[in-house]
């Protein structure tokens, strides 16, 4: 695979979190990013504010693959645990509702070749960076800029797009580590052209994409979004 395969893909990362999801997407050489923000107390109502708005966005365009990141391992706490693999879950289901193979993608995988790599964030400027303050998120937002010449809102966008540039690179071979080569093997084998599926002129993978079709017939698709 080349860059210029790349620039034809459709491909969504995807940061996930209770109170701000990252979302990025690739469109054929056209990225944007947002973030789908929840608020108020009722845990459940906010995973359907998390469900909603990603079937709104992957309803509209079909995407070729999915980036989820995996679970931070090093949280604390088993009310964070608990929160984030809710929203992992709702992730994936929404993915699957609208038949797009998601891949797990480790943190420290992605970190590697963007925060580790092209940031060149070392051990004094991790802590300059640290998201969890204020001053932290705008130091690595600029950083991002300066570096990308992108600008986010949010470091959760920030994060989903740097989720996207390592894969972009680890599918043009950059993959050093097994964990990273056992990556890109599975992204390749998602992205090839299998028997019961064939490429259309502009070189999108063809996939039934009616709402459900991930799903058995017992299951109810959703709604489309309007």
């Amino acid at each position: 695979m080349n860059s210029d395969d790349i620039k034809k893909l459709r491909i969504i990362s995807i940061d996930p979190s209770l109170i701000s999801t990252g979302v990025y997407s690739f469109d054929r050489g056209h990225g944007q990013s947002f973030a789908i923000r929840t608020r108020g107390k009722d845990r459940a109502d906010r995973l359907v504010g998390i469900h909603d708005g990603l079937t709104h966005h992957i309803s509209q365009t079909t995407y070729d693959i999915a980036l989820v990141e995996d679970y931070a391992y090093s949280i604390k706490g088993s009310q964070s645990l608990t929160a984030l693999g809710e929203v992992r879950g709702v992730v994936i289901m929404t993915l699957r509702q609208w038949a797009v193979p998601a891949v797990d993608l480790n943190i420290a995988i992605w970190k590697n070749f963007t925060i580790g790599g092209e940031l060149e964030l070392d051990g004094k400027t991790k802590k300059k960076w640290n998201k969890k303050t204020r001053d932290g998120r705008e130091a690595y937002l600029s950083r991002v800029h300066d570096l990308y010449g992108r600008t986010f809102k949010t470091t959760d966008e920030a994060d989903a797009y740097m989720m996207f540039r390592a894969t972009g690179r680890i599918l043009l071979g950059a993959a050093k580590t097994k964990a990273a080569k056992k990556l890109a093997k599975t992204m390749l084998d998602i992205l090839g052209v299998k028997d019961n599926e064939r490429q259309n002129d502009s070189g999108s993978i063809n996939r039934d994409r009616s709402p459900g079709a991930g799903f058995g017939r017992s299951i109810e698709p959703p709604n489309k979004a309007e």
